[in-house]
Order: structure tokens, then sequence, then C-alpha cells
């Protein structure tokens, strides 16, 4: 992860697109926005119909993004250096694509399910074959039967084909061993639980393993909390207590970049932060992209792959965003360049 990024942004009540506003009573009152030090231009590049939730995304191999949409079962790619109207459905499900991550070469998993809603939740296969003519191959690879809600996914190891999945509702991860078809429940805390008990808030949201320490992080967008969690490098279990190093943060999903500095999507504050880490365990906050950037409601973010990402001036390339909460009726990608 070098330095160029994606950014998606969405709301949890855009699950349901016929709720119009956002209760922001229970998410942290004290949110802390940061000096602002913005990104250097927007550029739109793809767009979805009136009513659309666009979920999550991953970035491919070729530069291409992957892109989870909820409220229509169906998964996209686009490619970021074109024009606008170039994305192409490459996938569809019987139930709404939350969280994806890619394990191996062009295969991916993604969560599939009903919100609050047992035994409808599945991990799926996505597996990309390009060529003249690309196609995709898919396959639901296992059940977890006693979740209520995935929502971020990320692989804990490529080398045993293991995931672990978040329950939003629940406070739990559950692990995923994509091989072995085996699920269980790696980790829970009260904590990772929401406080409102309202459905569309979310507790645990968004969850990484970092490559420079070896610690997973979370977040917990209903307490405004990101916690980190130390991994056994030799079995892979959590090891020690559930620690919390950033408060009054509303956040969604994020991603680390490979020092250790964290970007964040704050979700209902509509802005996208890069959190630093200096000495002592603190972060300095700088918010990068607000609301008049265009980030209403932005929740999830990922690195570009390509040498172009990597060489491309600036911190961040490629901004996914969604507008629902201002009531703008257009889901969009935006480029950052």
């Amino acid at each position: 992860m070098i330095s160029s990024g994606i950014t998606l942004s969405t709301l949890a009540t855009a699950l349901h697109p016929t709720a119009d506003t956002v209760d922001l009573t229970s998410t942290s009152g004290e949110h802390e926005r940061g000096i602002l030090h913005r990104l250097p231009g927007m550029t739109l590049i793809a767009e979805w119909p009136q009513g659309s939730f666009v979920e999550n995304l991953v970035a491919k191999h070729d530069g291409h993004l992957l892109v989870t949409v909820h409220s229509s079962n169906e998964i996209y790619e686009v490619n970021p250096n074109l024009s606008t109207a170039n994305r192409t459905l490459v996938a569809t499900f019987p139930a709404g694509p939350t969280g994806i991550t890619e394990l191996s070469f062009n295969h991916f998993y993604v969560n599939v399910g009903t919100i609050g809603e047992r035994n409808t939740w599945n991990i799926c296969s996505l597996t990309t074959h390009p060529g003249l003519t690309p196609t995709t191959a898919i396959k639901q690879v296992v059940n977890v039967d006693s979740a209520l809600f995935l929502n971020g996914l990320c692989v804990l190891s490529y080398e045993h084909g293991t995931l672990l999945s978040v329950d939003s509702m629940l406070g739990k991860i559950f692990k995923i061993n994509v091989h072995t078809k085996h699920v269980e429940l790696w980790y829970e805390n009260d904590l990772l639980k929401n406080r409102s008990h309202a459905i569309l808030m979310p507790g645990i949201n968004g969850i990484r393993r970092c490559s420079v320490d070896g610690y997973l992080y979370l977040t917990n967008t209903d307490r405004a909390l990101i916690f980190r969690l130390a991994v056994d490098p030799f079995d892979y279990r959590p090891r020690g207590q559930l620690e919390t190093i950033v408060r009054n943060i509303v956040c969604d999903d994020f991603t680390i970049d490979c020092m250790g500095t964290i970007y964040a999507t704050t979700h209902v504050h509509n802005s996208l932060m890069r959190l630093t880490p200096v000495k002592d365990g603190e972060y300095f906050k700088e918010e990068i992209g607000t609301l008049a950037d265009g980030l209403a409601g932005a929740t999830s973010c990922v690195f570009g792959r390509t040498y172009h990402d990597r060489t491309r001036y600036g911190s961040l390339t490629n901004v996914i965003n969604r507008r629902g909460t201002m009531r703008i009726e257009i889901d969009h990608i935006i480029s950052v360049v």
C-alpha cells in the first residue's frame, strides 16, 4: 500500500433507500474533525441510478475496481482511467453484498446476506478471468448461520486461506477457512457492539490486518472508536486486550498505508480523515476531504495497486462517493489527481 487510494461513500441507513435522513444521536457528539488539508482535486468517473446503495469496493491488480452495490445485489467493475459511464456488471447475488476482499490473484470473497436475518449470510467467491472477453465465476463457499449483519471483511492468513468477517449487530468476528469451509467465532467483545441497538447503526464495521505491525485494526461506528488487537503470528489467534487507539472519530471503513497511517471515512460526518501515528500511541488528525468535496456519507477506502497509482502525486487517487444524505440523486465515483 503506497501513496494512492480509493474512497467509497455511503450511509448505514442507505441500506434501505427509502430512508431520507440519518439519526446522529447514537454517534459521538465529540467527533473530532481534525486539521483540514484538502485533497488536490476530484473528477467524476462513474455513476449509478437514483436509489442505488453502493456499499464497498476492492482494487484489482490491473487498477480496476470491484464495487458492491447492496441495493441491487450486484457487483460492478469500474475502470477509473476511463470517462464516466464505464461500469460493467460482473456478478448478481440472491441478497445484498457488503464487504469484499482479495485472497489470491483475481480471486475475491464477499459477504452476502439480508441485514437482521439469521440463516441468510454466506461467504461467496468471485473469480475474474481476464481476456478479450473477460468472465467471472461465482460460487457460494460457506454459510455463517448465526450472523445478523456481516459487514467488514479482511484476510487473516493468505497461506491458510482464512478470512475474518465482522458482525456489526452482534459485535463478533467470525473466522472462515475457505478451503475447509469451517466457520468459528474468532473474537467477541461488548465494545464491538453498538450502543443504540438500532439495526442500521453499525457497531464494529471496518476491519484491516496491518502489514506494518501485524495488528488487527477495527472501527466501531456507533461508539466513534478505533481499536487494535494483537494477532499471534503462529496460530493467528487474538492475543492480549483490545486497545482503544483513537476516540471521538466516527469511522466506517478505512485503510492503512505502509507507514501505519490510517485513512478513515467518517460516515455521517461526510469526510475522509488521515490519522498519522506520532508518539506514545497518539495520532495526528487531518481532515483531507469534506462535504464540500463531495464526500457525503463516506464509508470505505482502499489503495490503488498499479505502478501509475504508486508514482502519482498526493495521498489518494480515486474516490467513490455516495451522496444519499443530501438527497442528491446519483451515486458516483470521483477520481483524485
